[in-house]
């Protein structure tokens, strides 16, 4: 019965989108975001991407 479960589990996930570390100049906090986010999760800011990991 775990099989069945598991095997459902991974059908449902969807593949790990592409990020890039990026530290904000605001905050100074660093964390993952995709192409498409523009702005800092914690403080709302603009991120540039010459600031990235």
């Amino acid at each position: 019965m775990k099989e069945k479960s598991l095997s459902r589990i991974e059908k449902e996930r969807e593949p790990a989108s592409e990020k890039k570390n990026i530290k904000c100049r605001v905050c100074f906090i660093v964390d993952g975001y995709k192409q498409n986010e523009k702005k800092c999760k914690h403080c709302g800011s603009r991120l540039f991407d010459i600031d990235s990991y």
